[in-house]
């Protein structure tokens, strides 16, 4: 679990930081969603925006998954 946590949360990564603005920006657009008032075409645009961020979110992710850990060439508690 340390090992997966690791090779999320990386600040000096950039491709970190892009997952995180998916992720704002993905809920940014869910509250938008839920305005009233925005009717049905503004509802499905926000809706789609929505879930390509989700989709962007999870293509980063799991290209920072793949690469390895920081610590990953050194001991277990290397980084504790």
């Amino acid at each position: 679990m340390r090992q997966l946590v690791r090779r999320l949360w990386r600040p000096t990564h950039s491709l970190f930081w892009l997952c995180v603005i998916f992720n704002a920006l993905g809920v940014g657009c869910a509250w938008v969603a839920r305005l009233p008032g925005i009717g049905l075409i503004g509802l499905w645009v926000m809706v789609l925006l929505a879930l390509g961020n989700m989709v962007a979110g999870l293509v980063i992710a799991r290209q920072l998954l793949r690469q390895p850990a920081v610590g990953a060439g050194k001991g277990v508690d290397a980084q504790s």
